[in-house]
């Protein structure tokens, strides 16, 4: 098995994503991983850890990654003519052109991941996007197995011709122990200030400025309401200005990437998610897992993990007047955060696969 990845954290002993590769390779003969990388990161060339066998690429551009990814495949497949080799691509763009010209020739498969909305309108932001996704269009037909993360970017490959019987659908799942923790001592008390909470990159896609004018808004009515905005990103300046302009720094707080994301969510009553599209937006199951209920625009799971009025509550895309509502609700009716967050947090503990049962479903997902 060969994956074409992004995953750079797989090259780093002893951090998360390398233990969770070393257990898909636990499940198959050998795993062999291409990941891209530059040149200035200075990454290992090639590690084993056992049956998993990892190579950086290490270029000085895009074009230069994608050249050595495929000559890395090739010489893995000549190495070995005797197996029959599956290579799966980590998306439909870059990586997926590594697997369709390594395999072109040789004795093996090509396999899809998607793990984002690319058909999506509001994904295209530039020509690049615009060839990139024309070229998904097509990849999409010819590749022979397809794995996604939700029902909506099934549904939007059917869409497009795809035949479903192509498609697995497995979402992405994060070790879920220490939310559940939280969401199991949340204990619901009345504070005096209600707290709503974001979690994630700092850019254009997540449309944040959607979720300071919807809470902008609110602070004209209500002043025992505070927000947390958690993370980083290219857009943490233009948020800062944003926050400013809009005269809500005294109750709008910006902190870094947190590692216990876990401990945040257990200080917030609720998260709030105001993206353009997402994969699956794996943030409102944390959530859930933690007892908190969820505002969201339609996006990833809404409509498959977050139900409208079960949980949480969905609103459109960029609806600011919609997505204000949304958050008053959980103020004018504060008994809802606790109905809504227990609801959330059993939703989210029957949800947690096993991790063993989790690694079986993905290896399962990538056979021919």
């Amino acid at each position: 098995m060969i994956l074409v990845s992004y995953a750079k954290q797989a090259l780093e002993p002893g951090s998360r994503e390398r233990q969770r590769m070393k257990l898909y390779a636990k499940e198959l003969p050998s795993l062999h991983i291409i990941i891209f990388t530059e040149e200035k990161e200075k990454y290992p060339k090639f590690q084993s850890d056992e049956n998993l066998f990892l190579y950086a690429t290490n270029s000085g551009s895009q074009l230069g990654k994608i050249f050595t990814a495929i000559k890395i495949g090739r010489k893995i497949l000549k190495n070995d003519k005797k197996s029959v080799w599956t290579a799966s691509s980590q998306d439909p763009f870059e990586t997926s052109l590594v697997g369709r010209m390594m395999c072109f020739g040789n004795k093996s498969t090509h396999h899809l991941q998607i793990h984002s909305d690319i058909f999506n309108k509001n994904f295209i932001s530039s020509f690049t996007d615009r060839l990139r996704v024309a070229y998904a269009r097509y990849v999409v037909k010819k590749t022979s197995k397809i794995r996604v993360v939700s029902e909506r970017i099934s549904k939007s490959l059917q869409t497009l011709g795809v035949n479903p019987e192509k498609i697995t659908i497995l979402p992405i799942q994060s070790d879920l122990k220490d939310f559940l923790a939280v969401g199991e001592e949340r204990s619901y008390q009345n504070s005096p200030i209600l707290s709503f909470l974001y979690v994630g990159r700092f850019s254009p896609e997540k449309n944040i400025t959607l979720l300071l004018e919807s809470f902008a808004q609110l602070t004209k009515q209500f002043k025992d309401i505070k927000l947390t905005l958690s993370g980083d990103g290219p857009q943490k300046e233009y948020l800062k200005s944003k926050i400013a302009s809009l005269q809500i720094s005294d109750q709008t707080t910006i902190t870094p990437w947190s590692r216990d994301v876990a401990t945040l969510m257990s200080q917030h009553d609720v998260l709030c998610l105001s993206s353009w599209y997402e994969g699956w937006g794996m943030v409102l199951v944390e959530a859930a897992a933690a007892g908190m209920p969820v505002v969201t625009t339609d996006v990833g799971c809404a409509g498959e993990f977050v139900i409208e009025g079960q949980g949480g509550v969905v609103v459109e895309t960029d609806n600011q007047s919609q997505f204000t509502e949304a958050m008053k609700k959980f103020i004018a009716e504060k008994e809802l955060i606790k109905e809504y967050g227990m609801f959330n947090h059993s939703k989210a503990k029957a949800f947690a696969l096993p991790e063993a049962e989790y690694v079986k479903r993905v290896v399962e997902s990538w056979s021919s």
